[in-house]
């Protein structure tokens, strides 16, 4: 199956229904922690608020907001391919840093600044979220799907250096393995129940290599056509995932696979439906506001909703949820900013890094 770069060049990189789908993500992975997870003892926003209320009425519609975590995978599973299709080795690896590293300092610093008012940060942990180190204590629980996104881009940026146009091949090979693992778990082998939810089978994408997978072929699909190959690895890969959504369902696995069923249907159609909208703006906003959201939200939420709880329940979580976003847009304002200086700074250490732009727009 080979790679066809050219069609997929002749059309924007925008995909405006996944840029919408990623802040439906982000928003119930909030709603989760917010008004679920919030009352477990190990929760950042449990540590945060302090005495955490229990919002019984919600959890219902709450519980399964964790699924947006693997619609994130899907997504850039689908969205890495068509970066990597028009870049070079050096090129990817400079959009990786650029879109990254500049939100981390911010939103990190952020968290950082806010859990050591309150008593609840070491330095250790704050250096941890800069360097994106794969292994915790993180400085927020949220950071630990950052460590498996960037393993994928390693391995995009690796097959890049090493084999270039093989992107199919990449994809596959994670989608074949994770399946593989699922399918071990599901006939019930010892040795894959015994790492299922362990840190090694996340860092070997073993457990979440298939949701990037799905966005993979989805990927491969639509920009190479249809073939009968591609559709079984495609079902392959969507079986494994879920297992592995019934899996971390422990049984009530009814609401969030259909969630995640009905986000894959939208990722499908938005692919194939690729063109240009009027609100194709406002859409790319969304979409880039969906990061600093992720990272801020279990903090800088839970510190809001402290201050209202426990006599203004409902209001607490509202005006959570509300300031998570204005303060993510006031991230996404600043974050060009940041980015070129750090363009600047490595263009001083290293010469052959692209000097940043005078005007600095938003990353894509």
């Amino acid at each position: 199956m080979g790679q066809d770069t050219g069609a997929l060049g002749k059309v924007s990189s925008q995909i405006v229904g996944v840029d919408i789908l990623r802040f439906c993500a982000a928003l119930m992975v909030m709603i989760y922690h917010l008004a679920f997870w919030s009352w477990h003892a190990n929760g950042t926003a449990h540590k945060v608020i302090g005495s955490p209320y229990n919002y019984f009425d919600a959890a219902p519609y709450a519980w399964f907001g964790w699924i947006g975590v693997q619609i994130f995978f899907v997504i850039s599973g689908l969205v890495i391919p068509i970066t990597a299709a028009t870049s070079t080795p050096s090129c990817f690896l400079r959009n990786r840093i650029s879109r990254l590293f500049p939100t981390i300092l911010i939103c990190s610093t952020i968290s950082f600044v806010l859990l050591s008012i309150l008593g609840l940060q070491d330095f250790a942990k704050y250096v941890r979220a800069l360097l994106i180190l794969p292994y915790g204590p993180w400085l927020d629980g949220v950071y630990w799907t950052l460590t498996v996104e960037v393993v994928f881009y390693g391995l995009v940026w690796l097959q890049l250096l090493l084999f270039p146009n093989r992107t199919n091949a990449l994809i596959i090979g994670i989608g074949l393995a994770s399946s593989a693992y699922w399918l071990l778990f599901a006939f019930g082998a010892p040795q894959a129940i015994a790492l299922e939810d362990t840190r090694h089978v996340q860092m070997l994408l073993l457990a979440h290599g298939c949701h990037f997978a799905i966005g993979g072929m989805i990927w491969l699909i639509s920009s190479n056509g249809w073939k009968l190959d591609r559709g079984l690895l495609l079902m392959l890969f969507v079986l494994a995932g879920g297992i592995n959504i019934a899996t971390e369902s422990d049984g009530n696995d009814a609401a969030p696979l259909s969630i995640w069923a009905v986000a894959l249907a939208a990722i499908i159609l938005s692919a194939m439906a690729r063109r240009p909208v009027k609100w194709q703006g406002i859409a790319r906003v969304i979409g880039l506001l969906t990061f600093p959201l992720y990272l801020l939200h279990n903090v800088f939420g839970a510190l809001v909703m402290r201050l209202f709880l426990p006599n203004y329940p409902w209001l607490a979580l509202a005006a959570g949820m509300m300031g998570s976003i204005l303060l993510a847009l006031l991230v996404l304002r600043f974050e060009p900013y940041v980015r070129s200086v750090l363009g600047y700074v490595l263009h001083v250490l290293f010469p052959s890094w692209h000097a940043p732009v005078l005007r600095p727009k938003m990353a894509d």
